[in-house]
């Protein structure tokens, strides 16, 4: 029986051989020749293998003593069951160790050709030395893309590009020179085949070359690598598949002579909602100042699991049907406020540290207490906090005075997922036409309450930029917020155009500043803003400094670091300045100028007594380095002329 079973394990043995081609890498055969050995002691030892009459172990031996005859049986067909298991064992072992058959380069571009949506970061550096640029494209699977470089973001289809923003000054612009350099490639295709992308990241030069497998630089066995080598010039290129979906997940660019680098990371899943890739839902984002510029790069992007990555875009129609609870108990409706400005303050306290305290609390102090008592302006404060007792503490410490808004749901309340869900402290401002509009700035709500001042000329534009180019801003509305204007005259826009001119000057009746209104009295819409300021009786100043005077007497006077021919990198700038009523006014030399160049210089002034003097600045920076005094007491009188010569 011992010699049947040595024939059988000889089997088991061939039939390894025999599943173990030739193709196995040695260093797996070896690896699994040694499990095999060890295996044969193991079973050499076995009560199951060993001949009959064999003293295997004396417990085991009581055992044999007592069996059955149907035993018999089972131990003639042991081995050959044994030869079967093992060979299951090896194919199992095998497959792990070796791992599923490596894909060809042609199965990886067929596979990420049959895939309709995807997202590509990529990133470029046009040599060693400079900036690495950074771009995100989400590919759709009916050939829309869109792109966000910077503060841009792109709409495009099949290569074509439609729209293009920039969040930042929330108008439409030209596109991107490195968007544009991305979708080119896609033509009037669809989608982007690999070829496609190979010759993208390798600017055209990796063209009709077949990708090598390089299995040295693989990160596992499931990671499989590409390599592909220019024929005439040292650029390459690197690409990273999954091997078993056979998808590329990552593919870097290299031209040795000067470090230009090119690099992809792909990602893959569910595709955006359409209106992602819609530009003109976009452009209503834009409009819509209730969303922030910092995420409006993200607007609408969302998972199929409902994961967001930035605050959704608000519903203010929502909004303004809400009905919560003050702290208090007290019922609040932003829709009981129509006709009336309110200023809903969005608390979230984790953001104050341990006491949570108030962001933005001095500035809405400061409005409270000048137009808190008007009938038509409220305060109200979101408390996005569980705890209603911890958030009554908290207002009781920080001395609120304003409502206190309250749901214990939090950030899941409807009134914050109304306004986007969860986000930072803010403020929002709903306007007598419920109107609800994000903003930064608390010094804007001013603007919306009493119009522009001498102090808020220069947020006037900023405030309704927007609504101007939306079209959105009505002359009604502006009637109501700035009153009748002081002025009235024709528009060079055209005759269905009018101008409204609104003045306003300082305590001193020395400046003036206009808010100039380009009203459509066709359509009762507002198509322009203009802004202009002037000084109502200036002193006029003249300087004139010779070149033999800025050599001789001024230069030898600043320190040697700063002086021109020292100064290699060009990083201080000089200017010649007029210090009156403790401002400084450039008379030569800006931050977009060169240095100050001798010559002759005017400018118009308020009346006063004021000093000439040399600023050396960083131009990084622009903090100032050394300041010198040329002439001090310099008597400057309303409408009068003052010239100065330095020679």
């Amino acid at each position: 029986m011992n010699s049947s079973n040595d024939k059988r394990l000889s089997a088991v043995d061939d039939l390894i051989v025999g599943t173990c081609n030739s193709d196995v890498p040695p260093t797996v055969r070896q690896r699994m020749e040694a499990q095999l050995v060890a295996l044969r002691q193991q079973l050499d030892g076995h009560e199951r293998t060993a001949a009959p009459g064999t003293r295997v172990n004396s417990t085991r031996d009581k055992e044999a003593s007592h069996q059955r005859p149907h035993r018999l049986w089972w131990r003639v067909l042991q081995p050959s069951m044994l030869a079967a298991s093992v060979t299951g064992c090896v194919a199992l072992v095998t497959m792990l160790l070796i791992g599923t058959e490596t894909p060809t380069w042609a199965q990886v571009a067929e596979k990420f050709t049959s895939v309709k949506t995807f997202n590509l970061t990529f990133y470029r550096r046009e040599h060693a030395l400079s900036d690495v640029k950074q771009l995100e494209l989400w590919m759709a699977s009916d050939g829309r893309v869109r792109v966000k470089t910077g503060s841009q973001v792109v709409f495009a289809r099949k290569g074509k590009v439609t729209k293009a923003f920039d969040v930042q000054k929330r108008k439409e612009v030209e596109a991107d020179r490195m968007a544009m350099y991305l979708l080119l490639p896609l033509g009037g295709r669809e989608t982007f085949s690999l070829d496609v992308v190979v010759r993208l990241f390798s600017g055209g030069t990796l063209k009709d070359v077949t990708p090598l497998v390089n299995s040295k630089v693989a990160l596992g066995e499931d990671m499989v690598v590409y390599d592909i080598q220019s024929p005439r010039t040292p650029e390459w290129c690197r690409i990273w598949a999954l091997r078993d979906s056979r998808l590329p997940v990552r593919i870097q660019a290299w031209d040795p002579r000067d470090g230009e680098y090119a690099e992809g990371l792909f990602t893959y899943g569910s595709e955006p909602a359409a209106a992602f890739f819609d530009a003109e839902t976009f452009a209503r984002r834009l409009a819509d100042r209730a969303i922030s510029s910092k995420t409006l790069g993200y607007v609408d992007l969302g998972d199929a699991v409902g994961k967001t990555f930035v605050p959704a875009a608000p519903e203010c129609a929502k909004a303004l049907g809400v009905v919560t609870r003050t702290l208090d108990g007290q019922r609040w409706s932003l829709k009981d406020r129509m006709g009336k400005i309110t200023v809903l303050h969005i608390w979230n306290p984790r953001e104050g540290g341990p006491a949570g305290i108030m962001h933005d609390r001095r500035d809405l102090i400061s409005l409270y207490e000048k137009y808190g008592q008007r009938e038509d302006f409220q305060i109200v404060t979101l408390g996005v906090f569980e705890d209603p007792a911890r958030l009554r503490k908290m207002k009781d410490e920080q001395q609120v005075p304003w409502p206190i808004l309250h749901d214990p749901k939090g950030w899941k309340g409807e009134l914050a997922r109304a306004i986007g869900g969860p986000q930072h402290t803010s403020i929002y401002l709903a306007d007598r036409q419920g109107r609800i509009t994000k903003i930064n700035d608390p010094r804007l709500i001013e603007v919306e309450l009493v119009g522009p001042t001498y102090e808020n000329y220069h947020l006037i534009r900023f405030h309704f930029d927007a609504a101007v180019r939306a079209g959105q801003l009505t002359t009604e509305r502006v009637r109501t917020i700035f009153g009748e204007p002081d002025g009235r005259g024709p528009s060079p826009r055209g005759a269905d155009h009018e101008r409204w001119i609104y003045i306003r000057r300082d305590d001193r009746q020395e400046r003036e500043r206009r808010v100039i209104v380009e009203a459509d009295r066709t359509k009762g819409i507002v198509t322009g803003l203009l802004q202009s300021h002037r000084i109502l009786e200036p002193a006029k100043l003249t300087v004139t400094v010779t070149p033999e005077y800025w050599t001789t007497k001024v230069l030898p006077q600043v320190r040697p670091e700063y002086r021109p021919e020292n100064d290699h990198d060009d990083a201080y700038r000089m200017t010649l300045c007029v210090r009156i009523r403790g401002v400084d006014r450039d008379l030569g030399g800006t931050s977009l100028s060169p240095d100050f160049v001798p010559g002759t210089h005017s400018m118009e002034l308020r009346h006063g007594t004021g000093q000439l003097v040399v600023r050396v600045r960083q131009r990084a920076k622009g903090r100032e380095t050394q300041r010198l005094v040329i002439k001090d007491d310099i008597l400057l009188e309303k409408n009068k002329t003052t010239e100065i010569k330095l020679k």
